[in-house]
């Protein structure tokens, strides 16, 4: 990529150059250099200042947030800490609840021959946070997430590609491909 000059936010805009015009550097143009410090870019040939944004308002329920001095780096961090925490918390649930069967995490959906299957709409694949395996057999699925996040689409994402074919895991232990007809979607374990 190259630059006729520096921005004046340096790289303090991130290290994503290429979501730099909100994604699309043909058409859009960020006269001031400030695109990336709060201001929208605008369309070439629009000369209108773009409008501010309004502040999302400040949620009880998101820690982060009501910290102002915190990067976006150091939020991230300390949501990918407590999703760890969560799962963590979760197997260790599953493991206590179910103690003849193995709890795996992190297994995709799959096809009888074993190919991961994408949406067809978003062409991503599902990986499923934890599974409840018991003599080659699926008893259960789950997504483990913090208390105020809609896993709807996730969800939605998820049944489209069992639609699709993608009814199997593949067991980590074995290398088996495990059925998940009989299951439905996946429960949804909600953790501060």
């Amino acid at each position: 990529m190259r630059y006729s000059q520096s921005a004046p936010q340096g790289i303090g805009g991130g290290l994503n150059w290429y979501a730099y015009g909100e994604g699309n550097p043909l058409t859009e143009v960020d006269v001031d250099g400030l695109g990336c410090g709060g201001k929208k870019p605008r369309k070439k040939g629009n000369n209108k200042k773009p409008k501010q944004e309004k502040t999302q308002p400040k949620s009880k329920s998101n820690p982060t947030r009501d910290k102002p001095n915190m990067t976006k780096k150091d939020q991230l961090r300390q949501n990918r800490e407590a999703g760890r925490r969560r799962e963590q918390e979760t197997r260790k649930e599953l493991e206590q609840k179910y103690p003849h069967a193995t709890v795996q995490k992190e297994r995709y959906l799959r096809d009888a021959e074993g190919k991961i299957v994408k949406d067809p709409l978003t062409n991503k694949g599902r990986r499923m946070d934890h599974v409840v395996i018991q003599e080659g057999k699926a008893l259960k699925t789950v997504e483990t997430t913090s208390q105020n996040v809609d896993k709807t689409s996730q969800i939605a994402k998820e049944m489209r590609i069992r639609e699709a074919g993608g009814n199997f895991i593949k067991d980590r232990d074995t290398g088996k491909l495990i059925n998940l007809d009989n299951l439905g979607p996946s429960e949804i374990l909600r953790k501060p």
